[in-house]
């Protein structure tokens, strides 16, 4: 046993530079890629997506793929043609899912109801046992999600964050005041009481 722990030892002293270097390429190729995704025309996209078809599964150091860009900034566009060339639904290492994201930012409800349709679901948690639907950013989306989650006979108040957080706490907390005033008027039974000295930190996708 200490014999084979001596021998992986010597394999990883000797192959750390390489894996080092492979994911230093790694992340400057996701940084290319994600600037085209950004910043460049349609054919241009295209052209580079084209080029590196096979590694348009590589993530940033937070597990973002460019998938996660394309939602958060609602790039309907690349979406559909990122999903045309396989790229794999995941999650970061934050375990917030492209439906976190697209909800959060994106204002794309195209992108929102087909991430739905293919299986990412609104109650999906991330390492903070935060659901999807939680980060809502705007009306349309929140009556669709009402919609939804009464049809499937949710009970929205009782589901909780590792904060103790509902709906109302996790939207107000995060300033997000449209959301917030949109599920007062549904859970209107609910009495709501702002505690002032909570501080959350600020919400850190996509930079």
């Amino acid at each position: 046993n200490k014999k084979q722990h001596f021998f992986i030892f010597i394999f990883l002293l000797y192959n750390i530079p390489f894996i080092l270097f492979m994911i230093t390429n790694d992340l400057q190729l996701f940084e290319k890629l994600k600037k085209v995704l950004l910043y460049e025309n349609s054919d241009d996209f295209l052209k580079t997506i084209y080029e590196y078809r096979h590694q348009l599964n590589l993530t940033n150091r937070k597990g973002e793929t460019l998938l996660f860009y394309a939602c958060y900034y609602g790039l309907t566009e690349q979406f559909f043609t990122l999903l045309s060339f396989g790229v794999t639904i995941t999650k970061t290492i934050n375990g917030n899912s492209l439906l976190h994201y697209s909800l959060y930012n994106s204002n794309d409800f195209l992108i929102v109801s087909e991430l739905i349709k293919m299986g990412v679901k609104p109650l999906n948690v991330n390492n903070n046992n935060e659901p999807a639907f939680f980060y809502s950013s705007n009306n349309i989306f929140n009556h669709y999600l009402y919609t939804m989650l009464t049809q499937q006979k949710i009970n929205i108040e009782s589901i909780k964050d590792f904060n103790n957080f509902n709906i109302l706490d996790f939207s107000y907390y995060h300033n997000n005041m449209e959301t917030f005033l949109y599920w007062k008027s549904i859970l209107n039974h609910i009495d709501f009481i702002p505690d002032n000295t909570i501080k959350l930190n600020q919400l850190n996708f996509c930079q």
